[in-house]
């Protein structure tokens, strides 16, 4: 390769063939204004409207519609510890309830958590104790057509994220 050759010299006589630019300076930065809206949790908390269930059991026709819950239980030893399970199972009596993040190991999953009346799937992570894991509860008398334990293709089937 020829090497470049050396732009021409104001002081030789020559033009600069180019216009010689300074980058702009930013100017210092200054505080922005303050975005409209609530400045504290309290202010924010105070225009909100809590959660009112607007259904009933009446609402709903068990020849035409199922109840399904979800919950991330955040391990499913605390919540029955806490009782939280037991009064969201009575309170909510839902066809289909799906856990996650049951945290449950294999050897013990099987006895935590039955439920009179409901038939129960999960899986547990045997990657790591105590970590992740969902589960499933179907009311006893609904067709449940087929259970699938894993994700399709199989990466980290070995958490236990996935009952279908």
């Amino acid at each position: 390769y020829p090497s470049p050759s050396p732009a021409p010299s104001p002081t030789a006589g020559g033009n600069i063939p180019y216009p010689v630019r300074t980058p702009p300076v930013d100017p210092p930065p200054t505080s922005a204004p303050p975005l409209p809206g609530p400045s504290t949790k309290a202010e924010a908390l105070a225009g909100t409207v809590p959660f009112v269930r607007r259904t009933c059991d009446a609402d709903f026709d068990p020849a035409v519609h199922y109840k399904i819950v979800t919950w991330n239980v955040n391990g499913m030893n605390a919540r029955i510890r806490s009782g939280d399970f037991q009064a969201l199972v009575e309170r909510e009596r839902p066809d289909v309830l799906c856990l996650q993040e049951t945290k449950l190991q294999e050897a013990a999953a099987s006895s935590v958590g039955m439920v009179p009346g409901y038939v129960m799937y999960d899986t547990c992570s045997t990657a790591r104790l105590g970590y992740s894991g969902v589960r499933t509860y179907v009311r006893e008398g609904l067709t449940v057509e087929g259970v699938q334990y894993g994700l399709s293709g199989g990466e980290h089937n070995d958490e236990g994220r996935a009952v279908t």
